[in-house]
């Protein structure tokens, strides 16, 4: 993925009336990145209250991002000489639809940098990528109790997705139990 820039005072819907403007750059995750953006993930992993779940090393998200092949992709918000946001995201087939979806696993900004345009500024770059591959859709979850977030979703233009699925996991020694079987 080619590197990002765009380094302007940004201005969105969701900045709040007295609230500055930021001055940041989007940019691709390169392998110095890793203990940054390992960090950030950790943060998004307590902002959730899930730190409990986050089994992430950094060896595991630099095979993840920059195997020759990569699951993942990642964007990187950089502000005030520091990092200060990320989107992750991966591609998948859909086989009802007959489409390649991109499903973003994380997007994650800084508290002291929320409602700043960042965060619409890397939907926005995942949406130019989705657009330009041709991918039916741009799909994410989010916690039903993360009502701010909901709200932001909605005012990019973002839907729920209305089914009766029910998220499962197979993890641990469930998961060795049936493999073994």
């Amino acid at each position: 993925m080619p590197v990002v820039r765009r380094r302007k005072r940004w201005h969105s819907d969701t900045n709040s009336p007295g609230e500055p403007m930021t001055d940041f750059t989007l940019r691709a995750a390169t392998p110095p990145d890793i203990p940054t953006l390992h960090r950030l993930m950790r943060d998004f992993a307590v902002s959730e209250e899930i730190e409990h779940r986050f089994y992430l090393t950094e060896a595991s998200l630099q095979e993840a991002l920059f195997a020759p092949h990569p699951s993942i992709r990642a964007v990187l918000a950089d502000s005030d000489n520091t990092t200060v946001g990320f989107a992750l995201w991966m591609v998948f087939f859909a086989t009802i639809s007959v489409s390649y979806v991109m499903f973003v696993t994380n997007v994650f900004v800084a508290e002291s940098y929320r409602r700043r345009g960042i965060g619409a500024a890397l939907f926005r770059h995942i949406a130019r990528i989705a657009v330009e591959k041709q991918y039916s859709a741009v799909q994410w979850d989010v916690n039903r109790s993360n009502t701010r977030a909901i709200e932001f979703y909605r005012r990019i233009g973002a839907q729920p997705v209305i089914n009766d699925l029910a998220m499962q996991e197979l993890r641990g020694d469930a998961m060795l139990a049936l493999a073994r079987d």
